[in-house]
């Protein structure tokens, strides 16, 4: 994942004068999900294998020093590998469990009026409205036999450098996140894409579709906004009809069409009308 705008951890204790004076005021703070389980189970594991490499450590030397008075040198062959090999394996997993558990505290996305900041261990993404190009929610139905048993959701933000912002759903209260997303972008995209094409410039939603002030092209064919009907969007498929026969022009995947929610308010809210 490209990352626009990186802040060491060391100036954390600075962001408010580094981001929030640009970004505006804070909207709302989205956490990771299940960040204090996280959290504890990580220090929890972690100091168990310290204690345990302790434990380990000490019980060895003991019992060598006590079989050595007794059976001679020879005898730590014997009895130091193992406790060894607990400690070498136990510490410094321990260790690295707490510095993960310290690193990823804050993890989060923060919402401001401006953009977002993605906390994610010593780093922190600054994103503004204004410089995201593509805006995209993929929302997959997990089934199982005829039933849904879970709903993956991502978003993705992509600049005018083309850098590319993932964000999954590991963050709580992610249907909240995606309507504040859509809320910020979709009228500024919506009026980008306007400003474009009223400009008599074309802008590409796939490499088979794209926009211009007159129309549609699809496949090197312009259509007039007037004589295509309303999207479809049927399991995953966006299809677009012809009228007044409805003849399927265009039929793609959603996943394979960049900015499909301005596609779609296009589609309603045509440059003609």
């Amino acid at each position: 994942m490209e990352q626009p705008a990186e802040i060491n951890q060391q100036q954390n204790s600075n962001i408010n004068n580094q981001l929030i004076t640009p970004l505006g005021q804070m909207i709302k703070h989205f956490p990771v999900s299940k960040r204090n389980l996280k959290r504890w189970l990580s220090i929890g594991i972690g100091t168990g294998l310290i204690f345990l490499a302790a434990i380990a450590i000490f019980s060895g030397i003991l019992t060598t020093w006590t079989a050595v008075e007794s059976h001679g040198r020879a005898v730590v062959l014997r009895t130091l590998p193992l406790p060894l090999v607990i400690f070498f394996i136990s510490l410094p997993t321990g260790i690295l469990l707490l510095i993960f558990a310290k690193l990823h505290w804050q993890d989060g996305i923060t919402l401001y009026e401006k953009g977002i900041v993605v906390r994610k261990g010593k780093r922190n993404q600054c994103w503004m409205w204004d410089t995201v190009e593509r805006f995209d929610t993929r929302i997959e139905h997990v089934k199982f036999a005829t039933s849904i048993i879970r709903i993956r959701s991502q978003l993705i933000l992509e600049n005018g450098q083309g850098q590319r912002l993932r964000i999954s759903d590991r963050y709580d209260e992610i249907g909240d996140m995606i309507t504040r997303f859509r809320q910020n972008l979709l009228p500024r995209l919506f009026s980008k894409t306007l400003h474009l094409i009223n400009q008599g410039r074309s802008v590409i939603f796939h490499p088979d579709l794209s926009v211009i002030k007159n129309g549609f092209t699809i496949k090197k064919n312009t259509y007039p906004w007037d004589s295509l009907e309303k999207p479809n969007i049927n399991n995953g498929t966006l299809r677009i009809n012809k009228l007044p026969d409805q003849t399927l022009l265009y039929k793609s995947n959603i996943k394979k069409i960049r900015n499909l929610d301005t596609l779609l308010a296009l589609l309603e809210n045509p440059p003609t009308s």
